[in-house]
């Protein structure tokens, strides 16, 4: 149920709790005019702590362990620790790479990688691991995000977005993969789609 106390003329201030379906409590009008960075702000934070939070219920680990996972995942020879960092900040420049290698540790400690001659790759639980975060984990993630918005409308705010980017001289390349690649599981010939996430 959500409650919302009613604008008014001398109350600009709105609380919204939350505990089922969403209720849009802003008229078009209204949200014209609000600041796109706000929002986009707010929904990236949000966004991030959910995923973060359903993975460490499923998996016990954060989107730092699942970068590291799914771009080792793509390596047979695996990667050096600053192979693996400078992979992930190629693919996501906005990331703080300081966190893959205590990520990489952890997962080293689980059992979930395996390191020879200075190089890190999955072990066989490691890729069960992957697989489970891909099939299972993330989709139900995005799923939970996403309820209540059409394929149409994802879409469309996405193309919103990276216009904006775009105006504000911005980097719109998703972090230099070509279009058709996806991120998470190996070159995409006879590949399923991959979710977003990592």
């Amino acid at each position: 149920m959500t409650t919302t106390q009613p604008h008014t003329a001398t109350d600009t201030t709105t609380e919204t709790t939350t505990s089922g379906e969403f209720v849009e409590e802003f008229a078009d009008e209204e949200l014209l005019h609000h600041p796109m960075g706000y929002w986009t702000g707010v929904a990236g934070e949000v966004i991030v702590a959910h995923i973060n939070r359903t993975m460490r219920e499923g998996l016990g680990i954060g989107q730092p362990h699942a970068w590291v996972l799914s771009h080792l995942f793509e390596e047979d020879d695996g990667l050096t620790r600053a192979e693996l960092a400078a992979k992930i900040a190629r693919k996501r420049p906005m990331v703080d790479t300081d966190v893959v290698a205590p990520a990489a540790e952890e997962l080293l400690v689980r059992g979930w990688l395996v390191e020879k001659a200075g190089r890190l790759a999955l072990t066989a639980e490691g890729h069960a691991t992957h697989d489970r975060l891909h099939a299972d984990v993330v989709p139900g993630a995005l799923a939970a995000l996403r309820r209540g918005v059409s394929d149409d409308d994802y879409v469309r705010t996405v193309r919103v977005l990276r216009r904006m980017i775009h105006n504000g001289g911005g980097d719109t390349s998703f972090g230099g993969l070509p279009p058709g690649a996806s991120r998470g599981r190996r070159p995409v010939d006879n590949q399923e789609k991959s979710s977003p996430l990592t």
